[in-house]
């Protein structure tokens, strides 16, 4: 039998009371072992207890991180939305934008305001938005009608009933010749009025798209006017019908973004050749304002793209447009300057396969050879004040202009204070708040009931799951009764929002909101009238009374002295968060230690998950379990020996009796 999920037992079969001594040995030695067995319950008992405590922690502590996550910064020091660290939780305004002349709403800028935003009105005229300096290529693969070519003569007679797929410009078609019609020449093949390609292609895509032509018997495909990309395709049955046109699947008159730098020039895919340095002549080498970039000929010519454009020191974004057959070079930096500058020193793509550049000197210094954009700053005239700046996002004294056009026409701008958007935040902080708190003191007041202690194997087996559910509800509570970690955690928070902020003249009360009577532990009651009047009356003294910062950061290994400091300088908020920061941060202090709640308990995908006190117990109390079921099995094993030799002797004995019986029988 297993005990506990360990089983120490010897499972060699055995057969008892052959001698005929009606022992029931299974029943008498599981009886012996239930007495033998009680230091191992014990231990097992008090291993659940501590791992059921370590799960009633770490629902605290996912409580406060959802907590510490939506209403204060997350782990990595970023603000949410309702993060009420933030002073423009505390300011927010009801912003519009009117076109002076049309009274509609504008369309040519959006506006918001900040935490230093004052009430009131004000004009913005936007004479031209910022802009960003373009250059682009010569055609890079062909042009824009670029013709696709087999690779040789085509075998014209082998094509009868086979199949090939074209696209154009994404529109995908089966083309199938007919398989009555053996076609007499490469002529035929192109302009058989009936069965020729040109015939199908106009079937299948109108007339004039798609032109098919030969020349010594070598198919090539054109473009018509409007179409810019052909590529052809193919399935398992679709194979024979290209190999014999002399194609391959993939082949298009536009380069391939998926295939390799090395196999585009070895199958002539760049209009300008390409060329490559370095000592085994296999890299490109180049830099892009200042950013230095290296690719080995292997790469895709989607990598390198991706490589250049996912580079914030570059600040480039460098596009392939399939349909212009064109590399198109914008800058990420808006405004007047040279913001997309070149140099290159291995290879050529730039200069040749590319043609961007003028090459200026044989440093790879060089000069943009096509720019159709030139790079402008934006230019406005805001409150009668004209402003050029390299942005679309202007702000001036709190408000935030976001260009969206240009137009002659004054736009007229409000803002007015939205006080209701404020109040409804900090009810809601309040709301959750009061739902910690009632969480935690709910832990710290429930009732521990020694009666109910955790179940053996044993136990479970003579109940229901119903019943095991049930029983293990009511053992699991109480455990974090009077527990010293939240006691101090949750009177460390009611203190701290009933502190003063230096330099604020307002407290909490001041702004209607109070704490309830004694048996409310610590929630918060909002007067709604008064907090109302105080966001209207003095909306800088609610917000720096919740959300003004010390000068000095949070940092764990700070004196009594130094936090002192801190905690006088900074809000409610920033008070509070380092409250929960100091409970359940999961950097470690100078000490390698982590929050309270981690090293006690730890945090589940965090390394403290196996390495906190309460594991240190579970592992102590496995390690005892082990030893323990290892001498439950020695002892089985020895009262099964024993009455082994038992039954034995009862044997002899019996053997010996009969045959007394037998020889008195012969008297």
């Amino acid at each position: 039998m297993a005990i506990n999920g360990i089983n120490p037992y010897n499972t060699t079969m055995r057969v008892m009371g052959l001698s005929g001594s009606g022992l029931d040995t299974q029943s008498i030695v599981t009886q012996l072992m239930q007495a033998e067995r009680m230091p191992y319950n014990s231990i097992y008992r008090k291993k659940e207890l501590i791992e059921w405590k370590t799960e009633a922690y770490r629902s605290v502590t996912n409580v406060l991180k959802n907590f510490q996550s939506k209403y204060l910064a997350d782990s990595y020091g970023s603000f949410k939305s309702t993060s009420m660290l933030s002073q423009l939780q505390y300011k927010k305004f009801t912003t519009t934008a009117i076109d002076s002349v049309t009274k509609a709403a504008s369309s040519i800028v959006s506006v918001s305001g900040d935490s230093t935003s004052i009430e009131g009105t004000h004009t913005i005229q936007v004479i031209n938005m910022a802009k960003a300096q373009i250059i682009e290529s010569d055609f890079a693969g062909g042009g824009a009608s670029s013709a696709l070519a087999g690779s040789d003569a085509a075998d014209f007679s082998e094509l009868a009933g086979k199949s090939f797929r074209i696209s154009v410009d994404g529109v995908n078609k089966l083309i199938t010749f007919n398989s009555s019609h053996t076609f007499t020449s490469a002529d035929d093949l192109v302009n058989n009025a009936q069965y020729g390609l040109n015939k199908l292609l106009e079937d299948a895509f109108g007339a004039g798209k798609v032109l098919a032509s030969e020349d010594g018997g070598k198919i090539t495909f054109g473009t018509g006017a409007g179409v810019s990309r052909l590529s052809l395709y193919m399935g398992a049955a679709e194979s024979e019908a290209l190999s014999a046109l002399k194609f391959s699947a993939g082949d298009s008159n536009r380069l391939s973004l998926g295939t390799s730098l090395e196999q585009l020039a070895e199958k002539g895919a760049f209009k300008n050749s390409i060329t490559f340095g370095g000592d085994d002549s296999d890299t490109l080498e180049f830099e892009i304002n200042g950013k230095k970039f290296s690719f080995n000929k292997s790469v895709t010519l989607s990598s390198m793209l991706s490589t250049i454009n996912g580079d914030s020191t570059a600040r480039v974004n460098i596009q392939y447009d399939s349909t212009a057959d064109k590399f198109i070079m914008t800058a990420k930096q808006l405004g007047d300057g040279k913001n997309i500058v070149i140099k290159e020193t291995k290879g050529n793509f730039f200069s040749g396969t590319a043609a961007m550049i003028d090459i200026t000197d044989a440093e790879g210094n060089s000069t943009n050879k096509k720019e159709v954009q030139q790079g402008t700053d934006a230019n406005v005239v805001i409150d009668g004040q004209t402003l050029k700046r390299s942005s679309n996002v202007i702000t001036v004294n709190g408000v935030t202009y976001t260009l969206t056009g240009e137009g002659g026409n004054v736009q007229n701008v409000s803002l007015v204070p939205d006080t209701e958007s404020v109040f409804n935040s900090i009810k809601g902080f309040v709301e959750e708040y009061n739902s910690i708190i009632d969480t935690i003191n709910s832990k710290l007041s429930e009732k521990y009931d020694r009666n109910y202690q955790p179940l053996t194997s044993e136990e479970k087996e003579a109940m229901t799951e119903e019943q095991i559910k049930k029983w293990e509800e009511k053992a699991k509570t109480g455990l974090l009764k009077n527990d010293s970690i939240l006691q101090s955690m949750v009177y460390q928070m009611r203190a701290a929002l009933y502190s003063s902020v230096e330099g604020v003249s307002a407290s909490l009360s001041n702004v209607g909101i109070t704490t309830g009577d004694y048996s409310q532990k610590g929630k918060l009651t909002i007067d709604e009238k008064k907090l109302r009047e105080a966001l209207q009356n003095n909306p800088d003294a609610v917000m720096n009374l919740f959300s003004k910062k010390s000068d000095t950061s949070y940092d764990p290994n700070m004196t009594k002295e130094q936090k002192a400091e801190r905690n006088s300088q900074q809000g409610l908020m920033w008070k509070l968060s380092d409250i929960i920061n100091d409970n359940i941060r999961t950097s470690r202090n100078s000490n390698n230690e982590k929050g309270f709640l981690l090293e006690k308990a730890g945090l589940v995908g965090d390394a403290s998950e196996y390495s906190n006190m309460l594991y240190d117990q579970i592992e102590d109390y496995n390690d005892k379990l082990k030893d323990l079921a290892n001498k439950l099995g020695v002892k089985e094993e020895k009262y099964y020996l024993k009455f082994a030799n038992l039954e034995k002797l009862l044997a002899k004995m019996n053997s010996q009796s009969n045959w007394f019986s037998q020889q008195f029988g012969k008297m």
